[in-house]
């Protein structure tokens, strides 16, 4: 299950892109309506970050990004540092075509200002998987890593999937919660 608040009675499509076609609030943030999944630029191709977090369910955004570089979007991922303690950079890159990024420092940085490159031209931002410490760190407004400086630097407009993954006892937590509240305003 891509989410916990998914309900089990739901009847929605089993395929990864079809279910983010008409994803509901259930493990979004701030969607009203279906998400688009086609680019203004390009009718077939949506431009899609996908922004990863430490969580054990790391390895399903892996998949998750083959399955949306299959049918032809292009997908770039931004992880936190954790993260890629969890799930080799590599493996996305592997399957989207396209290097992950985690960090703006060192040799792994590709200009000047990699938050806001990757914040350009973006169609969808999944966050995915969205821990209790990143959900709390958006929630607030703090940008102390790529992950975070990006998602502050995406323009307003673009729809954003944020899902939780936790212990449901973290999940439950009152602190969390209202951080995920703050995420949905």
């Amino acid at each position: 299950r891509p989410c916990r608040h998914r309900d089990p009675q739901d009847r929605r499509p089993a395929d990864p892109l079809q279910r983010l076609s008409t994803l509901d609030e259930g493990c979004a943030s701030r969607l009203g309506a279906p998400i688009p999944l086609t680019s203004d630029r390009d009718p077939k191709m949506a431009h899609i970050l996908l922004c990863c977090s430490a969580s054990v369910s790391v390895y399903k955004a892996c998949d998750l990004a083959s399955k949306l570089a299959q049918n032809g979007h292009q997908v770039r991922t931004a992880m936190t540092e954790n993260a890629a303690r969890l799930v080799s950079p590599q493996l996305f890159h592997a399957v989207t075509g396209e290097a992950a990024q985690v960090s703006e420092w060192g040799d792994e940085r590709r200009g000047a200002m990699d938050h806001i490159e990757l914040s350009r031209s973006v169609d969808l931002v999944i966050v995915a998987p969205c821990s209790a410490d990143l959900a709390g760190r958006l929630a607030h407004g703090m940008a102390n890593d790529l992950v975070t400086t990006t998602l502050l630097a995406v323009p307003a407009g673009v729809p954003r999937l944020v899902c939780p993954a936790m212990n449901p006892h973290m999940l439950a937590n009152p602190a969390v919660q209202r951080n995920l509240d703050a995420l949905r305003a």
